[in-house]
């Protein structure tokens, strides 16, 4: 198994146990283990096992909120290669000579789409490599483009974000005069505008808890997480990244003792864990 999945997978077990509590889907009895019950509390009929959700309804909640930018005040989006919430960028760092600079009242904000582009690569990559690496492209070319103006080169792209096509794009950012004339182009740069959820859902084919112990049951065959069974110190040769102890350990402690509640038969090895 991947490292990167190791952790990926202690936070999902932990956060299925604790959706699991959150529905109070039933306690595996002492006499049956996760493996021999899995089977008989799926009831999908049930709405506490399996909760009904509206994914419209999500779908239409989740659209509001990627207008919304987080964190401004960190360069994260400086350095990300895609967005599914709507990035705050700055680019008060640009190629404007101070003349420019002092010459210009607002900045507008191009968001250029290519359908060929995005039928041609299938990665950010290749889109990198054959496209922004090669001169950008011709901005002309574009089948899709959104703007809108900035009193600042820091804004968020939340005003044009919901009607950005999904797919690789390009951004292009123009300082311009008092009377509106572009003055020069202040700064540009590539990124993938990510997939919105769109309601598109299955029923589960388990609920949260069979999953979890399904997770749960895996996790504890690592010998990465076995080793706290007889050792206080991190199985570093076996899982490197215990160099992030909130999120590996902790989330470990805290998996381990839902599943100590949910599955009594096995308490004792997860206690000790």
């Amino acid at each position: 198994m991947k490292k990167s999945l190791h952790i990926i997978l202690i936070l999902s077990a932990s956060a299925l146990l604790a959706a699991a509590s959150c529905t109070k889907e039933p306690t595996v009895p002492d006499s049956q283990s996760s493996s021999e019950t899995a089977s008989e509390e799926v009831n999908p009929d049930v709405p506490a096992v399996v909760p009904v959700i509206d994914t419209t309804t999500l779908a239409g909640l989740a659209r509001s909120r990627y207008l919304k930018s987080f964190r401004t005040d960190v360069p994260w989006s400086q350095y990300a290669l895609k967005f599914t919430y709507a990035p705050y960028l700055d680019f008060s760092a640009n190629s404007l000579t101070a003349i420019q600079q002092a010459k210009a009242k607002k900045y507008r904000f191009t968001v250029y789409y290519f359908k060929d582009r995005n039928t041609s690569y299938i990665s950010y990559g290749d889109f990198k490599k054959n496209f922004i690496d090669k001169g950008y492209g011709t901005l002309s070319s574009a089948t899709s483009k959104w703007s809108f103006d900035s009193a600042s080169p820091a804004a968020s792209l939340s005003p044009i974000w919901d009607d950005i096509t999904e797919g690789y794009v390009w951004l292009v950012v123009d300082a311009l005069d008092a009377n509106g004339k572009v003055i020069a182009e202040a700064a540009r740069r590539g990124f993938l505008r990510d997939y919105p959820f769109d309601g598109t859902a299955t029923s589960p084919s388990r609920n949260y808890l069979e999953a979890a112990h399904l997770a749960t049951d895996y996790i504890n065959t690592l010998e990465g997480v076995k080793s706290w069974k007889t050792d206080t110190i991190p199985d570093v040769d076996h899982y490197t990244h215990y160099c992030y102890p909130n999120k590996t350990i902790g989330e470990t402690i805290a998996m381990e003792v839902r599943h100590a509640e949910k599955v009594p038969a096995e308490a004792a090895d997860a206690i000790l864990i």
